[in-house]
């Protein structure tokens, strides 16, 4: 339902193997008329595509989109849907599992640095 664009452009882009950006913006993004509300499975949804492509970029070797998608993770907005949601135990544990298998070797490896949000860490 959400966020199902990014990991289908991963696949896409990497089996394409070879692709081209223009400097002009060509994506028309519909937005409808009906007001746009987050429910808790769209917030599922989003991050299960988040896990989605933290899972291809890392099994891929993509490991600058690894760290992007990683950093996502604590941008304000990201952190305060959780929190608006964090209740509904699915998501609870989908961003549990994101969070245990972020691979700080990995990153660290490829000279990034991601130091995940306080918000994360009540959610052993």
């Amino acid at each position: 339902m959400r966020y199902q664009d990014p990991p289908f452009f991963i696949k896409v882009m990497v089996l394409a193997k070879k692709f081209y950006a223009l400097k002009n913006i060509t994506y028309n993004y519909r937005i409808s008329r009906e007001i746009h509300i987050n429910n808790e499975r769209k917030i599922v949804d989003l991050f299960k595509g988040i896990r989605d492509c933290l899972y291809i970029s890392k099994s891929m070797n993509l490991y600058k989109l690894y760290y992007t998608v990683v950093c996502h993770l604590n941008e304000n907005y990201i952190i305060d849907i959780a929190k608006k949601f964090i209740i509904n135990k699915h998501l609870r544990t989908i961003i549990s599992q994101i969070i245990k298998n972020i691979d700080y070797e990995l990153l660290k490896k490829n000279n990034f640095i991601f130091i995940k949000n306080k918000f994360y860490n009540q959610l052993k």
